[in-house]
């Protein structure tokens, strides 16, 4: 801009007098006028053009700024920097102000790096942890229902299986984890698996436990369990789980129906022969007597229940 301004003295000279303010008065001439006499000394302060603009004397710069500020055309303090032009300095000053730049915004980019890291390791921790105890639990979980001696199973709304453990698997010549994901419809006979799905809705429905007694044909034979299947609820009391739980009682079952055998054959025996049997316990005094008994004494079982002797 100086260089300009000294290249082109009445163009600057009227232009301060055009847009300036004037701040002071001018003694014998008016403000223009002494605009344009001031070129004549600018010419003799800076020696322009026999001495570069950057090499000027600062001092002659900062004379000539203090009878400007005095009249009124420039209100800032001086500043010689500013008049000296320096290419290796302003050079200087520019890589100064851009390696500031970068070092404050790598600075910033650490530092939220930083943070972001720290924050991640530990988020990573934590959910490190909680997967380990899930694992924890849910491996506790396994096996216990692994060494019950009941089928445990468990499905999601959709039937899928998402719990079943080793006997459960064993029955239907499954491998470990095989079920998970799986339908009653994937696993077993369309007939077994309508029946199945009937009874998990009958739950979801009634959103409460029921028990049947089930046959079913388990590794190569045909096997008697009691189920009891129950709804589970989340926090929010939603149905998500129906959990079904199977114990074997074929031996039982067998047992029954052969005492049941035996009593009709010692019934038919007895009636065939004209038997009679009685029981007395001495020390309850329960007693037992039965029809064959109370025939052989000239009554009627009724008749004898109702004799206080």
């Amino acid at each position: 801009g100086w260089q300009y301004a000294l290249d082109h003295p009445h163009e600057i000279a009227d232009k301060i007098s055009r847009e300036l303010p004037r701040t002071a008065k001018i003694a014998g001439g008016s403000f223009a006028a002494f605009n344009r006499f001031q070129i004549d000394g600018v010419k003799e302060l800076t020696y322009y053009p026999f001495v570069d603009v950057g090499h000027i004397n600062p001092n002659r710069w900062r004379r000539m700024h203090n009878m400007m500020r005095n009249i009124g055309i420039v209100k800032n303090s001086f500043d010689g920097s500013e008049f000296i032009f320096d290419p290796v300095r302003l050079r200087y000053e520019k890589q100064e102000k851009f390696l500031r730049i970068i070092k404050t915004s790598l600075l910033l980019i650490f530092g939220v790096i930083s943070i972001v890291t720290a924050w991640i390791v530990s988020l990573r921790k934590i959910v490190r942890k909680k997967t380990d105890e899930l694992r924890t639990k849910s491996e506790l979980l396994q096996n216990i229902v692994d060494n019950s001696m009941s089928l445990i199973v468990a499905k999601d709304m959709d039937g899928k299986y998402n719990l079943a453990n080793r006997l459960s698997e064993k029955g239907i010549n499954y491998q470990k984890g095989e079920m998970i994901g799986k339908t009653d419809y994937d696993i077993f006979p369309a007939e077994l698996a309508n029946k199945f799905r009937r009874e998990d809705q009958q739950v979801i429905k009634s959103r409460q436990a029921i028990v049947l007694e089930d046959r079913l044909f388990l590794e190569n034979q045909w096997r008697t369990f009691v189920t009891t299947k129950f709804p589970l609820f989340d926090k929010n009391g939603k149905l998500h789980i129906i959990c079904g739980m199977a114990t074997d009682i074929t031996e039982r079952k067998l047992a029954e129906d052969a005492l049941e055998e035996s009593k009709q054959r010692l019934e038919v025996a007895m009636s065939a022969t004209g038997l009679g049997l009685w029981d007395w316990d001495l020390r309850t005094h329960d007693f037992f007597g039965d029809e064959g008994w109370a025939n052989m004494l000239g009554y009627t079982l009724d008749e004898i229940e109702q004799r206080p002797d």
